[in-house]
C-alpha cells in the first residue's frame, strides 16, 4: 500500500495502500502525523481522536465495501484496537508505508514483538479476496487503531 505525500496545496491525506500482501517497510508515522494535521480531515464527532491522531488515505480495494479506494480514515496510536477494529500496521525498515487490515485475533503482549524464538503473530484479514494473513509481529513497528472514515460531505 503506497502512501504518498499531501499535496501542499489541497492538504490532502497520504495514500495508504490497504491491500498489499507483502511485509511492508515502515514510515515514521508521526512524521505522516506532521505531514497531514488532522484538521484537514472531516473527523466525526463521535470518533473523538487523541492528540496524535492522523489521517490516511487509502489505495485499493480489498476492504470494500467497509473501506473503499480513495477513503480517508482517522488513526489513532494511542487507542487500544478490540477484535474485529481495522488496524493501520506500520512495519520496521521504511521503506514502505502501513497496511489497513480487520484485526481477528487479540495482539500479542509488546514484550513478545521482538522475541524472535517466539514469533509471535497477529492474524488480520481482508474482504476481496477473503484472505486472512499472519503478519510476524518482529517486522511490526506499530499497530494503531483505524476510528473510521472520515465524514462525507453533502453536496445539495
Amino acid at each position: 500500500m503506497a502512501t504518498k505525500q499531501p499535496s501542499k496545496k489541497t492538504g490532502e491525506a497520504p495514500r495508504t495502500d490497504i491491500c498489499n500482501k507483502e511485509p511492508l517497510g515502515r514510515h515514521e508515522y508521526r512524521k505522516a502525523i506532521a505531514a497531514v494535521p488532522l484538521a484537514h480531515a472531516r473527523v466525526s464527532p463521535t470518533m473523538k481522536p487523541g492528540p496524535n491522531a492522523y489521517a490516511l488515505r487509502t489505495e485499493g480495494d480489498c476492504l470494500a465495501p467497509d473501506i473503499n479506494d480513495g477513503d480517508v480514515v482517522i488513526c489513532d496510536p494511542d487507542a487500544q484496537p478490540s477484535l474485529g477494529d481495522f488496524i493501520a500496521i506500520w512495519w520496521k525498515g521504511g521503506s514502505m508505508p502501513p497496511g489497513i487490515k480487520r484485526l481477528v485475533s487479540t495482539l500479542p503482549p509488546r514484550a513478545f514483538w521482538d522475541n524472535d524464538a517466539l514469533e509471535a503473530v497477529v492474524i488480520v484479514e481482508q474482504s476481496n479476496p477473503p484472505k486472512r494473513l499472519a503478519p510476524v509481529m518482529a517486522r511490526v513497528a506499530e499497530i494503531h487503531k483505524v476510528l473510521g472514515k472520515q465524514q462525507e460531505t453533502n453536496h445539495g
